[in-house]
């Protein structure tokens, strides 16, 4: 009656269905809303499903500098399962990784015919995505001339703190490094504010920016025991969220 294509598409189908609809919101819901988001899944599906079967909203990844040494993933090279937010639709609990080499990321995803592959979403699709504690969000959001890649975003306000996270591989060939290597990881801190993003990479910048307080941001600091260029996500929100306040008064 269905093709093993038709029954994955199927099964996918009511699968996202799940992801959306909780027994006490369906309950809710009338027959015409529930038919109204049946098609518009079965729409997004079918796009997804191309002539090969792969969850695709990019295109196939092969790995490039594969036996490189180290790698060039967001924190660490296995899979995460984290939370993908796809055109305003929120999928928890799915294994992808983030590839700062190309500002990509990464969804592993089954196929029919069995096995998995690759797919190196494309951005316009990613709205933000979460791994563990870091929030990341897709720079189209941001009113920049160039909008490509994501955003770590730490606190959102007047002053938004965003960290932008570099790697890259390097073709120099050693004996402890004979197929290349990555670099480490180096992230750098931006302030957005009023549609421009100010590099802001240590506490000297820092201070600059908030010129016209620096004398209570520096005790604040120095209260809080902040260190700016070794500061965790926890501390800068914190950081941010009192500079917000000062400044705004």
């Amino acid at each position: 009656m269905f093709t093993n294509q038709q029954k994955f598409r199927i099964i996918f189908l009511f699968f996202t269905i799940s992801l959306f609809l909780t027994p006490s919101l369906s309950a809710q819901k009338s027959n015409d809303a529930v038919i109204n988001t049946v098609k518009e899944l079965h729409d997004y599906s079918a796009y997804f499903y191309g002539i090969d079967d792969l969850l695709v909203n990019g295109r196939k990844y092969v790995p490039a500098h594969g036996n490189a040494k180290g790698h060039p993933y967001f924190i660490e090279p296995d899979w995460v399962t984290g939370t993908l937010v796809i055109k305003e639709k929120t999928y928890k609990d799915v294994e992808f990784k983030y590839n700062i080499d190309l500002d990509k990321i990464i969804l592993r995803a089954e196929v029919t015919r069995g096995g998995l592959v690759y797919v190196l979403l494309n951005d316009d699709f990613v709205t933000s995505f979460i791994i563990g504690e870091h929030y990341f969000i897709n720079s189209s959001q941001l009113l920049l001339a160039d909008n490509s890649g994501y955003f770590e975003l730490v606190f959102e306000g007047e002053h938004t703190l965003l960290i932008k996270h570099h790697k890259s591989f390097i073709s120099e060939f050693s004996q402890n490094a004979p197929l290349g290597r990555f670099s480490d990881l180096n992230s750098i801190k931006y302030i957005y504010c009023d549609g421009m993003l100010y590099k802001i990479p240590n506490t000297k910048s820092f201070l600059m920016y908030f010129k016209p307080f620096r004398k209570e941001i520096k005790k604040y600091m120095k209260q809080e025991k902040i260190k700016y260029k070794k500061a965790n996500n926890f501390e800068l929100h914190h950081l941010l969220k009192y500079c917000n306040e000062i400044s705004s008064k």
